[in-house]
């Protein structure tokens, strides 16, 4: 008897972190959705990106990234969270900072001086959401 409540206590308290690990993850990815949607322009300047990418690709990946934020507040809203949804998420994360990373050493002559560190940067953040999602997704296994 008193397993089984150390068992659903240990349960609770993983489910608890990986479900602020998601609500940080989305809080995080809306915040930056909205940003780069209310100031495409500006984030294009910031980048070095506007003279041969147009505002209007800005807002359409703001607009993905900040809906990929809804999309993790709800997987984080449902009891219990579907693992299988948060190892969706983790690979999605995962493949933003590998293509951050590409992106950053592949583009850097035309971004920039400030766009690969930007860019670094937010992928380091990112990196640490996977982290989290992987280590309490394993510990629930």
């Amino acid at each position: 008897m008193i397993m089984q409540v150390n068992d659903q206590l240990k349960a609770h308290t993983e489910s608890s972190e990986l479900q602020y690990v998601l609500l940080s993850n989305g809080t995080f990815s809306g915040m930056c959705g909205f940003f780069i949607i209310m100031m495409s322009s500006a984030t294009g300047d910031l980048l070095g990106t506007h003279d041969y990418l147009p505002n209007w690709a800005f807002v359409i990946g703001g607009g993905n990234l900040a809906l990929y934020g809804c999309i993790l507040y709800v997987i984080a809203s449902l009891k219990p969270i579907p693992r299988i949804w948060v190892m969706i998420s983790l690979v999605l994360d995962i493949c933003w900072v590998l293509g951050s990373i590409a992106i950053a050493t592949l583009y850097h002559t035309s971004l920039s001086q400030t766009a690969p560190v930007l860019i670094v940067a937010i992928a380091f953040v990112v990196a640490g959401f996977a982290y989290l999602q992987w280590k309490y997704l394993s510990q629930s296994a």
